[in-house]
């Protein structure tokens, strides 16, 4: 996976996830709290997927973003996809408007096609 491609995930993953979701109140400018829903999930995956300590994560919202960008840009080409798909899967439906979940679907069919 060259760089390119990883970064126009990483973009994706940004728009329709991380900016999208529970903690809108808390944009990724702004040095909020992670919010309830979004801290649910953030714990999740980094249970879940990172197999990381809870303690080691951190509650600023914009820490945790950066945690996970950089254990993103990390991975090897096939743990990208196993990561989208992992997101994809266990994000919060509740948190998602059902416009954003269908020009998530399609903007990345469109980028893995």
């Amino acid at each position: 996976m060259d760089d390119e491609l990883r970064s126009r995930l990483w973009n994706l993953l940004t728009s329709f996830y991380w900016e999208k979701g529970g903690h809108a109140e808390f944009p990724l400018h702004e040095l909020g709290r992670i919010t309830e829903n979004m801290n649910i999930f953030v714990m999740n995956l980094w249970q879940c997927y990172f197999k990381q300590p809870y303690d080691s994560l951190g509650v600023i919202w914009r820490e945790v973003y950066r945690k996970i960008r950089v254990l993103y840009f990390g991975f090897k080409w096939y743990d990208v996809y196993d990561f989208i798909e992992f997101v994809a899967n266990y994000y919060p439906e509740h948190l998602l408007v059902m416009v954003y979940e269908a020009q998530t679907l399609e903007a990345f069919q469109k980028f893995l096609m």
